[in-house]
């Protein structure tokens, strides 16, 4: 592993003035938007490995080859079990597929971000 200078920003991000926040969201926005230029031909990790998705706690499955037959068969499979005949109608008309694939990272939030305090905030790296 590779040793790379900053604090992570969500530890800085409450002492920095509005100009600095701006400074970092914009680099941010220039990053993210680099990692969705990469086109993939799976839904899955890099390493072609499973997805993992939940808000209240992890599942996993794929990878997946197409978004229609198995992708989101697997979110209306995790979605089901708690949802009525009404609901679960709804779900499955509400998943569209012909999306185009890109790269993006799993779990970007503010612990995963490092900023040099000592050039004005630049962001130094995203963490996996």
């Amino acid at each position: 592993m590779d040793y790379m200078p900053g604090k992570p920003l969500d530890e800085v991000w409450d002492t920095l003035s509005p100009s600095q926040k701006q400074s970092i969201a914009e680099q941010l926005r220039g990053y993210i938007s680099q990692l969705r230029n990469l086109k993939g031909n799976y839904i899955g990790a890099i390493d072609r490995g499973t997805v993992s998705m939940g808000k209240w706690g992890p599942i996993y499955g794929g990878p997946f080859d197409s978004e229609q037959q198995e992708f989101n068969q697997w979110i209306l499979n995790d979605l089901s079990s708690g949802l009525s005949a009404p609901l679960r109608y709804y779900a499955e008309h509400a998943l569209t597929d012909g999306h185009e694939i890109v790269f993006t990272h799993s779990d970007f939030s503010s612990r995963n971000i490092l900023v040099d305090e000592n050039s004005d905030y630049q962001v130094t790296a995203i963490l996996d």
